[in-house]
């Protein structure tokens, strides 16, 4: 059971919590690049990212390490990703753990995530990236579902450019059900940064965000 006291005080990093990290993901990058034979395309625009949103489908537990392995290991603790608070929040173990290895920001999902929405917009300020999943949970089938207003709502609140991933390999390792990874051959590709600032921060331009999204990423799969 999720705990009704869970504070955002609860996922601020310090000195310790950053250098624990940083050894987990040596060995985290080692596994995506010898077991899953992971390769990254579209990279270059990832070297001196800020204050920007990286958006991905989603079929596995191992999407967000893909992502965070194709960052220099450097980048890391810059990297925060936004998780199901009912999820990764179950139990302590499993809090403590996300928290190290993923570097979560725990949302409600369905609710009002006032707290979270605010942090992330004080973490972006100061120059963090962040990950999201606008599907909201991973998909069983493996096929892209379509994109929650999330995405939108967080871009054009704190006026982030995103920046559009596909995941290709995590499905056929872990997919939804499964306990353990298999062997596959992963394979990450970016699209290029998209700037919103055009756009108000209105409902009907959340949804038009999450759709043009959603249509960016389902291009970077075929194009794989």
């Amino acid at each position: 059971m999720v705990s009704d006291k869970f504070s955002i005080s609860e996922v601020r990093n310090t000195p310790v919590s950053n250098a624990v990290r940083l050894v987990l993901h040596v060995f985290v990058r080692l596994f995506f690049r010898v077991y899953l034979r992971m390769k990254s395309r579209g990279t270059s625009c990832l070297g001196g990212l800020r204050s920007s949103i990286i958006v991905a489908n989603h079929v596995s537990h191992l999407d967000a390490f893909a992502l965070f392995s194709s960052f220099s290991l450097g980048r890391v603790n810059l990297l925060r990703s936004l998780a199901a608070k009912d999820y990764f929040l179950r139990n302590r173990i499993l809090r403590k753990l996300s928290f190290l290895f993923a570097n979560i920001i725990p949302l409600k999902r369905g609710g009002v995530n006032a707290e979270a929405i605010s942090y992330c917009g004080e973490l972006l300020k100061k120059g963090y990236n962040l990950i999201l999943f606008p599907e909201g949970t991973r998909s069983a089938d493996g096929r892209i579902n379509r994109f929650m207003t999330g995405v939108g709502l967080l871009s054009l609140k704190y006026n982030a450019p995103v920046i559009p991933a596909y995941i290709k390999g995590t499905y056929d390792s872990m997919k939804k059900g499964k306990l353990l990874p298999g062997r596959s051959r992963v394979e990450v590709v970016f699209g290029e940064k998209v700037d919103y600032t055009r756009l108000e921060n209105r409902r009907e331009n959340w949804m038009f965000l999450a759709e043009e999204l959603e249509g960016r990423i389902k291009s970077l799969a075929q194009a794989v």
